[in-house]
C-alpha cells in the first residue's frame, strides 16, 4: 500500500526526513516532516522499483536513515561497557574485513549495541545520500518498544518478522533480557525457535505478554503459533510507540511499519 499526504510538498524536501527499511525481498520508505507528520509511505520490490519510488529517491532530503535487516550485532550491558575493549567485543561479531563496527547506546534499556552493517547492495542509497545514517533493524525495534515495556510490568516478548527473518527479544519491566535473529522458512521453524526461547528463559509457564510487528497477519499461522504460548498477544501500536500520527487508511496494518517509523527515534 502507498500513502501520500495532501500536504506533502516535494519542494520542501530539505525540511523532511527519509526513512528506509532494507531487506532482501522488500524495501520500504517513509517521509516525515519536521512535526513528525507522515507525508509518504510505501513498500516495494527492490528488483522492480516503481516510478513513484524513484521520484522520491531523487529528492534532496534534510536527513536520511536506513534500517538494514541483514546486519550482525551484539549487546553489552551499559554499566560494564568499556570502549577500550572494543577489539574484544568484536570477537563476538563476524569479521569479513569489510565492515566497520559501530556502537549505539540504548539508555532506556541499559544496553550498548555493537553492530556491523554491510553496504553491499545499498549503492542506490549510499551514492545518492552520502551522509545517511545506517542502523541494524533491531535498533528501531528495541528503541520503539522501550516505552511500551515501561507501561507493561513483567516479561514482554517482542516478535518482528520481515520476510524470512524473525527478531525475538525479551524485556522485563524495562530491563533488556535477550535478543536474537532467526531465519525461518515456515511456521514450524518459527515455533521451534520460539518454544526454545520461552523454555530456556523460564517463561513457558508464565504465558507472557507478546507484542507482534512486521509481516505477521492477524489470525495467520504465525499469530496462532504465538497464541499457543501466551494469554495476551497484541499487535504493535506504531503510532503510540513512535509518536507519529498514523492515517486512518493505515490503521489496520500499522504494525508492519514499526521498524521503519521507529528509525526516527534512532540517532
Amino acid at each position: 500500500m502507498t500513502y501520500t499526504s495532501e500536504d506533502f510538498d516535494r519542494h520542501r524536501a530539505g525540511d523532511y526526513t527519509l526513512l528506509a527499511r532494507i531487506s532482501r525481498d522488500e524495501h520500504a520508505l517513509a517521509v516525515l516532516d519536521n512535526d513528525r507528520h507522515l507525508s509518504f509511505i510505501t513498500a516495494y520490490d527492490p528488483a522492480d522499483a516503481r516510478q513513484d519510488v524513484l521520484d522520491i529517491l531523487e529528492l534532496d532530503f534534510g536527513a536520511v536513515k536506513l534500517a538494514i535487516a541483514d546486519g550482525a550485532y551484539s549487546f553489552v550491558p551499559a554499566e560494564v561497557f568499556d570502549e577500550s575493549l572494543l577489539q574484544t567485543y568484536r570477537r563476538y561479531l563476524p569479521d569479513d574485513g569489510l565492515t566497520a563496527t559501530s556502537v549505539s547506546d540504548l539508555p532506556a534499556l541499559g544496553i550498548t549495541l555493537l553492530h556491523q552493517v554491510g553496504r553491499m547492495g545499498l549503492e542506490r542509497f549510499t551514492t545518492r545520500f552520502p551522509n545517511l545514517s545506517i542502523y541494524p533493524l533491531v535498533q528501531p525495534l528495541l528503541v520503539a518498544m522501550a516505552g511500551y515495556t515501561m507501561q507493561a510490568p513483567g516479561p514482554l516478548v517482542i516478535i518482528n518478522k520481515q520476510a524470512s527473518s524473525v527478531s525475538i527479544a525479551i524485556l522485563d519491566s524495562g530491563r533488556f533480557v535477550y535478543g536474537n535473529d532467526f531465519e525461518v522458512f515456515n511456521p514450524d521453524d518459527f515455533n521451534y525457535y520460539l518454544l526454545a526461547i520461552l523454555t530456556n528463559g523460564g517463561l513457558i509457564d508464565k504465558r507472557p505478554l507478546c507484542c507482534l510487528s512486521g509481516n505477521i497477519a492477524a489470525d495467520g499461522e504465525f499469530h496462532r503459533r504465538v497464541a499457543k504460548y501466551s494469554d495476551q498477544v497484541v499487535f504493535a501500536d506504531c503510532g503510540q510507540l513512535t509518536g507519529i500520527a498514523i492515517p486512518q487508511t493505515l490503521q489496520l496494518e500499522q504494525h508492519q511499519y514499526l521498524t521503519l517509523l521507529g528509525l526516527h527515534l534512532c540517532g
